[in-house]
């Protein structure tokens, strides 16, 4: 590789430990065939065994609030909180305060048969695409935490950058190799207040009317490796 053919940098990593919780923004993360070491490890399960998420889907069941908590990881273990509460997951009364915190029979659960990915493991955004959604909204920014992506790349340019990417890989100086599938087509949980960020239904609404209601893509990971904010990345 020249230093020629280097396209963007990492900006920014998250990880989110409890699926549809808020994560945990890190400097570097070990990336597996499943994704980010880590990420999505647990889910809340209701009674039907349905995984709890912004929307209800056959897999998933709606639970409000859940972007007003968040998870982080603690060694082998994973710390959730809401407001001042937090607790572990292996505390054995944590599916008690969870039902407590949403208001509904909850227990805290790893992935098992049913995979806690909507579709695929790495989500990808770049600042580009940030810069002409809020453009197109007349705002001068919008917070990227609403996107729950897993990568925020900084790569030169404008527009919808990463959307020319699929079917093509991104290798990063370390070493790792996503392979880029496709666009993410965003639901109601951008809109959502969380803890970075106030309700705003008028996102959804301006990706839909300006881009099919996209932003980002999926990819998967084609060699295992680790990501580091500031790396170099390629495209191929």
């Amino acid at each position: 590789m020249r230093a020629a053919d280097v396209g963007g940098t990492v900006l920014r990593i998250w990880r989110y430990p409890v699926k549809s919780l808020g994560g945990e923004e890190v400097q570097k993360v070990d990336v597996e065939g499943r994704g980010l070491v880590g990420d999505r490890q647990l889910g809340l399960y209701n009674s039907a065994g349905k995984i709890a998420s912004g929307k209800e889907m056959r897999r998933f069941c709606r639970v409000p609030g859940l972007l007003m908590a968040s998870a982080r990881c603690a060694g082998e273990d994973v710390v959730l909180t809401r407001g001042e509460r937090s607790v572990l997951a292996s505390d054995p009364t944590v599916h008690d305060q969870v039902s407590e915190w949403f208001s509904l029979p909850l227990a805290v659960a790893r992935e098992h048969e049913v995979s806690h990915f909507d579709e695929l493991p790495i989500s990808l955004l770049t600042t580009a695409a940030l810069a002409q959604l809020a453009d197109w909204m007349g705002i001068s920014a919008v917070e990227p935490s609403r996107f729950r992506p897993n990568l925020l790349l900084d790569w030169p340019g404008a527009g919808c950058l990463e959307d020319g990417w699929i079917g093509r890989t991104l290798v990063f100086s370390g070493g790792l190799r996503l392979e880029v599938v496709h666009p993410i087509t965003r639901c109601v949980m951008v809109t959502q207040e969380s803890l970075t960020a106030p309700a705003d239904p008028s996102i959804l609404s301006t990706l839909a009317d300006r881009h099919d209601a996209c932003l980002g893509v999926l990819a998967r990971v084609a060699q295992t490796g680790s990501v580091s904010v500031g790396e170099q990345i390629w495209l191929e």
